[in-house]
């Protein structure tokens, strides 16, 4: 979310119809671009994610999920450092799924799944890992709670969010402007992560840590990622109506400086770390 979705790329594809599984759109979209964006998130926050996983799957993992798995970079990095005997990654958009399924082996699965419905394809679960996904939901404690329901007995889920996305760099400042209005126009919110954690958990899950780790990209990875993004957004009628093309085309522009190097724009991302059991 995003799995890879971060939690952050493209115009969203149109909704069609009542099948749920089309009913819910990723806001950063899952064009080529965004898939080479999260290409270079999963290598940004790769290890951060996996001390997560190594740390809470300290009992064999039979069944492992991937929430949000977009192209499937977070679900082979589940399934290598859990050491699950299966693991299965969800998304709703075909183009993501349909570059996730060239990786695919005998023990990594990808399938099309609506990760707010239940029940998931395998589940129960032993391990169901998302990251940078809740932020591009409505109802992200709704979701949170739902999916402890599709947990063995034991079974942990695992939750990777932007708690907060720290710059004062007057460039990066104008971008977060623009993308925290695009995702609020969709009722969702990028700094989610104290919002889930101050969230209560349903009867008989026990949350078993809760914490922030601290990951700072180099400037031109930042200016890679926010600059992909913009360009997957930038024309959507509601961000030209608030900022006007003048703002959302000089900010392409300093961006693709950064990415240059001939601007030196760095942000640090503090990301809320949390773990549940199903008791």
């Amino acid at each position: 979310m995003p799995g890879e979705h971060m939690p952050g790329t493209a115009q969203p594809s149109d909704i069609k119809g009542d099948d749920p599984v089309t009913r819910h759109r990723y806001t950063f979209g899952d064009s080529d671009l965004a898939a080479s964006r999260l290409a270079l998130l999963a290598d940004v926050f790769a290890e951060s994610s996996r001390r997560f996983i190594r740390a809470a799957a300290s009992h064999p993992i039979r069944t492992a999920v991937d929430l949000g798995c977009g192209p499937g970079f977070t679900t082979h990095l589940v399934a290598e450092t859990s050491h699950s005997s299966r693991t299965i990654g969800l998304d709703n958009s075909v183009s993501f799924l349909e570059l996730a399924r060239e990786s695919a082996t005998e023990n990594v699965r990808f399938q099309r799944h609506d990760v707010r419905t239940v029940p998931f394809p395998e589940a129960p679960a032993d391990l169901i890992y998302c990251r940078f996904l809740l932020t591009h939901l409505s109802e992200p404690v709704e979701s949170l709670n739902l999916w402890t329901t599709q947990l063995t007995e034991g079974g942990v889920l695992l939750i990777d969010e932007v708690e907060q996305v720290e710059t004062s760099h007057p460039v990066l400042l104008r971008y977060q402007a623009a993308v925290n209005a695009l995702l609020s126009g969709e009722g969702q919110r990028l700094e989610i992560g104290s919002v889930l954690d101050a969230a209560d958990m349903p009867a008989g899950v026990h949350r078993m840590s809760s914490h922030v780790v601290v990951v700072a990209p180099a400037p031109t990875e930042v200016g890679q990622m926010f600059h992909a993004n913009l360009r997957s957004w930038r024309s959507d009628p509601r961000l030209i109506e608030k900022f006007g093309n003048a703002y959302l085309n000089d900010l392409e522009r300093d961006l693709a400086a950064v990415v240059r190097g001939e601007i030196a724009a760095s942000a640090r991302w503090h990301i809320r770390q949390m773990s549940y059991e199903r008791r």
